[in-house]
């Protein structure tokens, strides 16, 4: 798939698995037909003083979030931005969308914050840098990574696990098994470690 014109930071499948979302340093969010490998269209050109960092779809494939200054969710059924989210408190480094499609989480320099997408509306706010997001397949916890790996309970937005690994580094990312019981963390020095979950 040809078209960008520097290196492609992000990709998404869309639930339904036709189209493929792809930014990049070239400031483009692009679209593309995966049986065909033919670009749909260009959706997006960032600002210049930023490049486009990661893309998620929504359960709904017509629905897609992109990050570059700040979180844009747009329609894609008219290539409409529907609204812009965060940014304003720090640099966004990850977004994640809840299993549902209801709720979007951003991994921003000073905390997690989860939003109700319907109305933009942030809903609740965890402190603490995050690099790295993973909603449970429950939709239940929020896991993030940066100095430690955190796992919340989003219900009642208390964290219930801190995991702390100063021999590996960092934690880059951040991932839950199908049965909620595991967290796969991928750290700074090349290390990949699961760790239990404990409710």
């Amino acid at each position: 798939m040809l078209g960008h014109e520097g290196a492609v930071t992000t990709v998404s499948f869309s639930a339904n698995g036709e189209t493929l979302a792809s930014g990049g340093y070239d400031k483009t969010v692009r679209l593309w037909n995966v049986l065909s490998g033919k670009k749909i269209r260009l959706l997006h050109k960032c600002p210049d003083n930023s490049f486009v960092s990661s893309v998620a779809f929504s359960k709904d494939p017509l629905i897609l979030a992109t990050v570059d200054n700040c979180v844009r969710l747009w329609d894609l059924t008219k290539d409409r931005q529907i609204r812009s989210l965060g940014g304003e408190k720090g640099k966004i480094h990850d977004i994640s969308f809840s299993p549902d499609g209801k709720n979007l989480a951003t991994a921003e320099d000073n905390a997690i914050r989860l939003w109700e997408v319907a109305k933009g509306k942030e809903i609740r706010s965890f402190p603490g840098s995050c690099k790295s997001l993973a909603f449970s397949p429950s939709g239940k916890l929020l896991a993030g990574g940066d100095q430690f790996a955190r796992v919340f309970d989003i219900a009642s937005g208390k964290e219930i696990q801190r995991i702390t690994n100063s021999s590996h580094g960092s934690f880059m990312s951040v991932e839950f098994c199908a049965m909620e019981s595991r967290l796969a963390t991928g750290l700074s020095d090349g290390m990949v470690l699961i760790w239990p979950i404990h409710e």
